[in-house]
């Protein structure tokens, strides 16, 4: 009556149930939004988690690269003052057989005549009978690049028959040695010469030193 009273007409049961369920759709399109943005928030979130953890992980590999190239050159490193140690004990070793060889009474030496352009260039053969064995001692000689080598031959009736090769060090010193089972009662002589260490074995380069080991009969 009220409203009858003031000009306005009582709304019916359809009017309000159509704006409740306006009213009701509004709700739920706030309720959908906001559940959309919490969902998009969410991702985000992964998202950037995602990130995070490609970011670290990447991080890793770079440090596990990183390590594994330093335990590379470090294991490099020690190779090669292994092999630095074992040449430096095995010339070691040579030495003290050269020296006990010269000062033995049971082993005889060969004078060396120098063949090269090098006056200064220095060398002696010892040879041990009894242990069928052969060193060979030189100063002064130069150490050899490019794939060459000294090789040391043994001559029998104009055949050469190679002993084995070495180079000298940084000082121009040089020592070898190596077993001769036959003896050296058969060859004539000695000779070492300037080879391409890939070269097939057969002398081809110039003399450095030459040695006549008649003597030794």
């Amino acid at each position: 009556r009220v409203l009858e009273s003031t000009g306005i007409s009582r709304p019916n049961l359809l009017s309000r149930a159509t704006r409740f369920g306006a009213a009701a759709a509004v709700v739920a399109a706030i309720v959908v939004a906001s559940a959309a943005l919490t969902g998009m928030v969410s991702l985000r979130a992964q998202i950037d988690d995602l990130k995070a953890a490609n970011s670290d992980l990447d991080s890793r590999v770079r440090d596990a690269i990183s390590t594994k190239v330093e335990v590379a050159a470090l294991t490099a490193k020690l190779d090669d003052a292994e092999r630095t140690s074992a040449e430096l004990l095995n010339d070691n070793r040579l030495d003290k057989e050269i020296l006990l060889a010269l000062m033995s009474d049971q082993t005889q030496v060969v004078g060396v005549i120098n063949a090269s352009d090098n006056s200064s260039t220095l060398g002696r053969l010892i040879w041990d009978g009894e242990r069928n064995t052969l060193w060979f001692v030189a100063t002064g000689l130069e150490r050899l690049g490019n794939g060459q080598v000294y090789q040391i031959w043994l001559n029998a009736g104009g055949s050469y028959f190679s002993v084995g090769t070495f180079n000298a060090d940084a000082t121009g010193f040089a020592r070898y040695t190596a077993p001769i089972a036959e003896g050296l009662n058969d060859y004539d002589g000695a000779v070492v010469t300037v080879e391409q260490a890939s070269s097939t074995p057969v002398r081809e380069g110039p003399p450095v030193f030459v040695m006549d080991l008649t003597k030794l009969r």
